[in-house]
C-alpha cells in the first residue's frame, strides 16, 4: 500500500504544478480584458454625446449642402457652363441669414442637451469637422456627376482625377463655413449650455 500511494503522490504531482503554472498565468489577461471593459463602458457612457454629436453635424452639413445646391439653382447658367468654381460675387456658394440662424438654433439645442462645458467645447470641433466631411463628400460627388467633372478631369489625370473634384469641393465648402459658419456653431452651442445651466442649475453635472 505504501508503494501504491507514493505513486499516487508522483502521479498527481504534476497536475498540481499545471493547476498552479495556469492560474499564475490567468492573471497575466486579466489587465487585457479589463482594459476592453473600461473602453466599453466609456462608449456607453458617452454614448448620448455621440449621438447628439452626429446629428447636429448632419443638420449643420444638410444647412451647408441646401445653400450650396440652391446656388446652382437659382442660376442654371452655372449648369450650363458646367461651373466648379467661381469668383464672380453673385455665383459664388454662401450661407444666407436664414442659414446662420438655423445654425445658431440647432447649436444652441446640442449645447443645452450636451450642458458639460469641456463636452460642449470637443463636441463643437467634432461637429465642424463632421460636417464639413458631410459637405465636401456632397460636393465632390456633385461635381463629379452632376457638372460632369469625370469627362473634364479623367483625360487629365486618371485615375488620380477625383482628387480635383475633392480639391474644388473643399475650397467650395471652406470658404462657405469658414469663419462665421463656425464662430456661429461655437456661439450657439456655448449659448444653448449657460442658458441650461442658469434656467436648469440642478442639470449641471458634479
Amino acid at each position: 500500500m505504501v508503494k501504491f500511494d507514493s505513486l499516487a503522490k508522483r502521479i498527481r504531482a504534476p497536475e498540481k504544478r499545471m493547476g498552479k503554472s495556469a492560474i499564475s498565468s490567468s492573471p497575466e489577461k486579466l489587465p487585457e480584458t479589463v482594459n476592453d471593459l473600461h473602453i466599453l463602458q466609456r462608449l456607453k457612457a458617452r454614448k448620448k454625446e455621440m449621438i447628439i454629436v452626429m446629428l447636429w453635424s448632419v443638420a449643420v452639413a444638410l444647412v451647408v449642402i441646401k445653400s450650396y445646391w440652391l446656388t446652382y439653382v437659382d442660376n442654371p447658367i452655372l449648369f450650363d457652363n458646367h461651373t466648379i468654381w467661381t469668383d464672380h460675387e453673385v455665383w459664388i456658394p454662401r450661407l444666407s441669414v436664414m442659414d446662420f440662424l438655423s445654425i445658431l438654433v440647432i447649436s444652441a439645442i446640442a449645447g443645452a442637451i450636451l450642458l458639460d462645458l469641456n463636452i460642449v467645447i470637443y463636441s463643437v470641433v467634432i461637429t465642424v469637422v463632421l460636417s464639413a466631411v458631410f459637405a465636401i463628400t456632397y460636393s465632390s460627388f456633385f461635381i463629379w456627376y452632376t457638372l460632369g467633372g469625370a469627362d473634364f478631369f479623367i483625360p487629365l489625370a486618371g485615375w488620380w482625377s477625383w482628387s480635383y473634384a475633392v480639391h474644388y469641393a473643399l475650397i467650395n465648402i471652406f470658404r462657405m463655413i469658414f469663419p462665421y459658419a463656425i464662430a456661429t456653431c461655437s456661439i450657439g452651442a456655448l449659448f444653448g449650455a449657460f442658458s441650461r445651466g442658469i434656467l436648469q442649475p440642478s442639470a449641471e453635472t458634479p
